[in-house]
């Protein structure tokens, strides 16, 4: 029989490997959707999505807030966005 911290221990590893699941799969998605993305590219995209601030997104992704910037105006110029077009709107559509 496991232990409570075993019990908690397996959890948190399944729990984990759900999310790695999930975000291969909205990583696929995203792949799939727009194909001249690079993979970099895709990660903002697919943190974008899900709401998340340039602060947090450079956060979540071990990058500084210029590069995620960067990485986003280039994003923009590969879709063809105009300066007011809504990113995440956009990638909601395709």
């Amino acid at each position: 029989m496991l232990s409570f911290a075993e019990k908690t221990l397996h959890n948190i590893i399944n729990v984990a490997s759900q999310i790695e699941q999930m975000q291969a799969n909205e990583r696929k998605d995203m792949r799939d959707r727009f194909p001249t993305l690079t993979p970099a590219e895709l990660d903002v995209c697919r943190l974008v999505v899900q709401g998340l601030t340039l602060k947090e997104i450079s956060i979540t992704l071990g990058k500084s807030v210029s590069n995620v910037s960067t990485v986003r105006g280039n994003i923009r110029k590969k879709l063809g966005l105009e300066q007011d077009d809504d990113l995440k709107e956009t990638l909601l559509e395709k």
